[in-house]
This record gives C-alpha cells, structure tokens and sequence, in this order.
C-alpha cells in the first residue's frame, strides 16, 4: 500500500559545490546558494584555496563562466597569490 502525503523534497533553489582537486583528493569544498559568480570564484580562492596553498604548488584555473572580464579576474587572483 502506498503512502500519498505531501513531503519536503528540498529548496528548489540551485546550489553549486565548489572545491579544489589535488592529487590526494578534494580540498577546500565551498557551497554556493545560487549560481558561481565573479565575487562568489574570487571568494573561494581568498578563503579556500590560498590557505591551503604550499610553496611550490601550482594552480590552474580553468576559464570561470563569470560575467566579468577576463583581466579583472586575473588581477584578482594574481593580487591574491601574491599575498601568500
């Protein structure tokens, strides 16, 4: 016999998991309510990924689907990286 009461089935808001991928597994992970942003990358790359950078590590970034320019961001991150 089935049950036919109404449930929670969620927020049906779109959330996005961001982390980072190294060699021995993820790091860093960082849920985002709604969708990934200039302000929301740059954000994981301050309180994310930089401190769990070591000296040496190299980082690629792939190209953010972001609605800002594409020099702003490299700005950004080169002015965070170089804070370390």
């Amino acid at each position: 016999m089935a049950a036919h009461e109404p449930c929670q089935h969620g927020h049906w808001r779109t959330t996005t998991c961001v982390a980072d991928l190294r060699l021995d597994g993820l790091d860093a992970p960082m849920p985002i309510d709604g969708l990934m942003n200039a302000d929301a990358f740059l954000a994981h790359i301050r309180h994310g990924l930089s401190p769990t950078l070591q000296p040496g590590e190299v980082v690629i970034i792939p190209c953010p689907g972001v609605p800002r320019s594409t020099v702003e961001l490299k700005t950004n991150i080169t002015a965070v990286m170089e804070a370390l």
